[in-house]
């Protein structure tokens, strides 16, 4: 269990929509004095020994008491109640200890139990490790912000939060194992991120399970939802966009384009990528909440419709809805095999892509690739002869990993792996290590389409 640092400033300032280095400068001052003088009554709490309400309420209370918090707040443009909503909201849950949990309920069943303070204001992100990349994870009671494999530990990460139409806490998973992937739920790792608030990015739902569609003919169809609060992210976006770059630098989502546009949202729109090319996608809310879907290949954008609204007799823009609910249409070959198949953590989406990232041809991966699969091999020739041949997944290719232990010793490693994670197909992921073959610390990578990347051309 990791847990990265308190949040409360952030909070503060997404609150009371003030950049978070603009706030913190302010009450610097105010906060020393009042650290000096809460130290000793607020001591089991800041060294984050006790989870009693009385002495975290104690503490707050200490704090709130010492003179010069009024000039403080003046000097925001804040009100009182404005500070107290998020000192309820926000301050009491930061300030408790506890953490989420992993507990087992059967084989390949489990539960992330999170803090139920946390379960008010959704102010958080748990990153589930699994210690092995497994055919098939599902979840309930959250959406999946993002999912992607930790090259250097090989741990297979999902990135999930809540939002404000799930009042449950727990978030229930399915692991079905295979593909040499196997490991007890205690294995299991989370990260616990309270940088910035879950609900403000883009969120998928796990998929609701196959059925018949008569409009499409028949065919089996999968339904999802997509969660997006365009305001709170617009809201972060202006109070505290250093940590969305940090969760940018750690593979937790994609904010380039958001950011370029000078913390602007312009278009309002949503991009999803596809691990492969689908018969159909469309969102089902069209009659009560109009949503333009564009597509090109595996790549679709959503244009959110805009209404106009008055508040404070200024027109402002509000995009709606909240929450879209779609389908997908996999589509089969005349054979009657499913040309493609994933699961809802596998769906890429980015917020406001540029004109290039829609119109861009993505491979099309309808084929499936057999890859030669082998670890710690010593040279190309022993990953021929110890490797097994698999036909990795619809939207996968093959990743070859060349270290150099030395000028004269290498290791290899090849396995199916998704292809957005290639750095050729994604700029944002970052090989760890220098491509110098024959220097020792040497690391290069390498994804093809067939075999086991041996021939340096069939890179993509």
């Amino acid at each position: 269990m990791r847990r990265r640092k308190s949040s409360v400033g952030a909070e503060a300032g997404f609150l009371s929509h003030l950049n978070v280095v603009d706030t913190s400068f302010r009450i610097m001052d105010w906060y020393q004095q009042a650290f000096e003088t809460c130290s000793s009554t607020c001591a089991s709490v800041i060294q984050q020994e006790t989870d009693s309400d009385d002495e975290i309420r104690t503490c707050v209370d200490c704090f709130l008491a010492v003179p010069g918090l009024d000039d403080v707040i003046a000097s925001m443009d804040v009100t009182i109640p404005t500070v107290r909503r998020c000192v309820e909201q926000y301050v009491y849950a930061d300030l408790n200890p506890e953490t989420p949990r992993v507990v087992a309920r059967s084989e390949g069943r489990g539960a992330v139990i999170l803090p139920e303070k946390y379960n008010v204001n959704k102010w958080f992100s748990v990153t589930v490790k699994l210690p092995c990349k497994p055919p098939v994870f599902k979840f309930w009671n959250s959406m999946c912000i993002n999912a992607f494999t930790d090259e250097d530990t090989g741990t297979d990460n999902y990135v999930i939060a809540q939002n404000r139409l799930m009042k449950k806490a727990d978030v229930e998973f399915y692991v079905e194992f295979g593909n040499g992937c196997h490991f007890d739920v205690g294995d299991i790792e989370i990260l616990w991120d309270k940088s910035v608030p879950g609900f403000a990015l883009p969120q998928i739902s796990g998929f609701s399970g196959r059925k018949k569609d008569e409009e499409l003919g028949g065919d089996e169809v999968e339904a999802g939802q997509m969660f997006f609060d365009a305001q709170s992210f617009q809201k972060l976006l202006k109070t505290n966009p250093r940590e969305l770059e940090l969760l940018e630098e750690n593979k937790l989502f994609n904010f380039k384009s958001s950011i370029a546009t000078k913390l602007a949202m312009s278009q309002h729109q949503i991009g999803i990528e596809f691990p492969c090319e689908v018969k159909s996608f469309q969102i089902t809310d069209h009659n009560k909440f109009p949503a333009v879907v564009a597509s090109n290949g595996r790549r679709h954008l959503i244009s959110k419709i805009a209404l106009t609204a008055q508040s404070k007799g200024k027109k402002k823009l509000i995009y709606q809805p909240t929450l879209l609910n779609f389908l997908i249409d996999y589509g089969k070959a005349e054979d009657g095999e499913e040309l493609c198949s994933f699961e809802a953590s596998q769906i890429q989406p980015i917020i406001d892509p540029d004109e290039d990232w829609f119109n861009s041809t993505s491979t099309n991966t309808t084929d499936r690739v057999k890859c030669l699969e082998c670890t710690g091999a010593t040279s190309e020739k022993d990953c021929a002869r110890s490797g097994v041949q698999r036909q990795c997944n619809v939207g996968e290719v093959c990743l070859k990993e060349t270290r150099q232990l030395s000028p004269t010793r290498v290791s290899i490693t090849s396995m199916c792996h998704d292809e957005w994670a290639c750095p050729s197909r994604n700029p944002s992921i970052k090989v760890p290590g220098n491509c110098n073959p024959g220097k020792r610390g040497s690391i290069c990578w390498c994804c093809c389409s067939e075999g086991s990347c041996s021939d340096s051309s069939q890179c993509l």
